[in-house]
């Protein structure tokens, strides 16, 4: 079977004119009209697959949005608003917690409680440590850090300096003391954000 150089050799010759026109016409025939009906065959049979995927990827990103758009026409209160920053700063200093694997960090989770929001904070302790005149001096302690002060303005920006104060009657910290060697003895004790 002549190769594509021979082809070429034919072409340039005057006196072959036709026999180089036959063979290209009988390659284009024999290879590409045969190969390009048999790939049509083959394309027309997934046709309805391929519709039925358009339809459903159309389908779930028609789904996606409205979800997004729903939440987006849901209004966040507030408080709400306040409470999630508090949850996410909970969440921060847990995530430090698990990644440095100490035991001796403490552990924080926000409590709503009917109409008072606070922070639980869990400590591990000596058995012969706990107690409640323990738990309340160590709970003090917190007074020494201004985070707490700041709280109220922290969570909710837009509240007056008297509003922020008023607020501070309603927050509170709790702290939970957990036995190293026994974790089902514990002792809690709380003060709101005024108190400390």
């Amino acid at each position: 079977m002549p190769t594509l150089f021979h082809c070429f050799q034919l072409t340039l010759s005057d006196n072959s004119h036709s026999l180089t026109t036959d063979l290209f016409d009988d390659i284009y025939h024999a290879r590409f009209v045969r190969l390009s009906k048999h790939q049509g065959e083959s394309m027309f049979k997934y046709y309805p697959l391929i519709f039925i995927s358009l339809i459903s990827t159309s389908a779930m990103a028609n789904n996606t949005v409205s979800v997004l758009d729903s939440l987006k026409s849901q209004p966040l209160t507030s408080y709400e608003a306040g409470k999630n920053l508090l949850t996410s700063f909970a969440m921060l200093m847990n995530t430090t917690k698990s990644f440095k694997k100490d035991d001796d960090m403490p552990y924080f989770e926000v409590l709503d409680e009917s109409d008072q929001l606070g922070v639980e904070i869990t400590l591990q302790q000596r058995t012969k440590k706990i107690s409640n005149d323990f738990c309340n001096t160590r709970l003090s302690e917190l007074n020494k850090f201004t985070a707490h002060a700041n709280l109220p303005k922290i969570l909710w920006p837009n509240l007056s300096e008297d509003e922020a104060l008023d607020i501070k009657n309603e927050l509170f910290i709790k702290l939970t003391l957990v036995a190293e060697e026994n974790k089902n003895f514990k002792m809690s004790c709380s003060k709101r954000l005024n108190e400390l």
